[in-house]
């Protein structure tokens, strides 16, 4: 009996550390964390973008907003994303949204983006220039493609910061 008993713990135990590593592994708020955006790319000009986004498609007049999310993100960090994309949208702010590794159509039904055209960065230009920021993150350039700010959207952003972030970029 003390064997049988023996056996379930180790059993339960094994599967308890297993949990834990795929919880520790699968866990992306931190990694977000690290990115001080104004340090790092505030100043910086954006070549790559008017490879990705055809240039004729870009207000050269006034500030761009560009989210860029990549196929790879947390589904809650997408919607996130899309949910800014549409606050934008309906106080007419033009954004840009730009994917990597993705199926877009899917992605546009899922998210309920079908008004939204999405344009594919297949060599992932901008987030190489950015070196490899995570993502989905969103970028304010200016009429010459420079960052004027960004901000990476994570598991830990919410509501509030949201409305903060799109009540910023309206105001620049």
């Amino acid at each position: 009996m003390k064997r049988k008993n023996k056996s379930s713990i180790v059993f339960i135990l094994l599967f308890l550390v297993a949990g834990l590593l795929v919880f520790r592994i699968n866990e992306p708020a931190h990694f977000h964390k690290g990115v001080d955006f104004e340090k790092e790319f505030v100043g910086k000009i954006l070549n790559s973008v008017e490879r990705v986004v055809e240039s004729f498609h870009l207000d050269t007049r006034k500030l761009k907003t560009i989210v860029i999310y990549s196929g790879f993100d947390c589904s809650v960090c997408v919607r996130k994303s899309f949910s800014i994309i549409k606050t934008l949208k309906n106080k007419n702010i033009n954004v840009y949204v730009v994917a990597t590794s993705t199926n877009i159509n899917r992605d546009q039904i899922r998210y309920h983006l079908r008004n939204v055209y999405i344009w594919e960065d297949k060599h992932d230009l901008i987030r190489k220039e950015l070196k490899f920021i995570p993502t989905p993150v969103l970028v304010i350039l200016n009429n010459k493609n420079k960052i004027v700010n960004g901000y990476v959207i994570n598991l830990e952003t919410d509501e509030r910061e949201i409305a903060a972030l799109v009540g910023k970029f309206i105001a620049q």
